[in-house]
């Protein structure tokens, strides 16, 4: 969240949520709320100020920072849980539709590269995955490709899940899928996964 004004009134009414948050310091929602809020300045407090905050050069890069600073902690609880319980995560879009059909999908990571892909199929099929995982309340990461992070998970066919609970038998779909060679091959399959959604929706409606 982003506040900015004139003189000292964003200031001031972050020192006033302090305070709010140190009377209630058993609400985590209100610490992780002020954690994430920005001060910027601006020269008025009407609608035009706003092109003047959002162009500011320092705001644009503690933004980055803090969206890579998220993806960061997301990814290490993906490794830390991998050393911890390797049937906890999963990778790879076969693999982790299946998690999400069994509703054992607590994280979902997801690389923006796959929203770009020159494949129409395959951009559709991701974005149902991304609004799949938001509309059923899960805890939704999209990393971005160019960010250090945003690469590993790449390399990890771009689209990850940490799990609710164990779910035996996904490694050997994931390493099956490995790291696509092309985008023909993962066109593929996505199309193959898209087959097989609508035969198990048509499957429940009979």
């Amino acid at each position: 969240m982003v506040v900015g004004s004139p003189g000292f009134v964003a200031e001031n009414f972050l020192k006033h949520l302090q305070e709010i948050v140190q009377k209630n310091s058993t609400e985590q929602f209100l610490k992780d709320f002020q954690s994430k809020i920005i001060i910027s300045h601006c020269s008025s407090g009407f609608q035009h100020s706003l092109k003047e905050i959002l162009g500011s050069q320092a705001l644009n890069q503690r933004i980055k920072q803090m969206s890579c600073a998220g993806e960061i902690a997301v990814l290490d609880r993906y490794f830390e849980m991998l050393a911890l319980c390797e049937d906890k995560v999963t990778y790879g879009p076969k693999s982790v539709e299946m998690a999400l059909d069994q509703m054992a999908v607590e994280t979902l990571l997801i690389s923006d590269k796959l929203f770009r892909s020159k494949d129409i199929e395959k951009r559709k099929y991701y974005v149902r995955l991304h609004d799949r995982g938001l509309k059923e309340g899960l805890k939704v990461v999209v990393f971005s490709s160019m960010s250090p992070s945003g690469i590993r998970l790449s390399n990890m066919t771009g689209i990850a899940a940490i799990l609710r609970f164990v779910l035996p038998g996904l490694d050997d779909i994931s390493d099956d899928e490995g790291s696509l060679d092309s985008d023909k091959e993962e066109s593929e399959a996505v199309q193959s996964l898209g087959d097989n959604s609508s035969n198990m929706e048509e499957n429940k409606s009979d």
